[in-house]
């Protein structure tokens, strides 16, 4: 076996000794700081388009009963409620 091979297997060795619970909490770790530092940049939520979307469409809906995003058909790209 070559110094590689013996490399991967010992970390293969190191990797099933690890718990799935303990990678899948490293990876939401990461995963939140991640999200946090690319968040810090932003001046708004990334919800912030959604609103205003859904607000055209309650407004129009409202007004004329057809689904418009400044008096142009949604095409049927939203539903009706707003999603969760």
């Amino acid at each position: 076996m070559t110094e590689a091979g013996v490399t991967r297997a010992h970390a293969g060795a190191v990797a099933r000794s690890v718990p799935a619970w303990a990678w899948v909490a490293s990876i939401v770790v990461v995963s939140a700081a991640v999200r946090f530092l690319l968040a810090r940049r932003m001046v708004a939520p990334w919800i912030m388009v959604d609103e205003l979307i859904y607000s055209e469409l309650a407004k129009s809906f409202a007004a004329d009963g057809r689904f418009l995003i400044r008096d142009v058909s949604a095409g049927g790209s939203y539903g009706s409620f707003i999603p969760c």
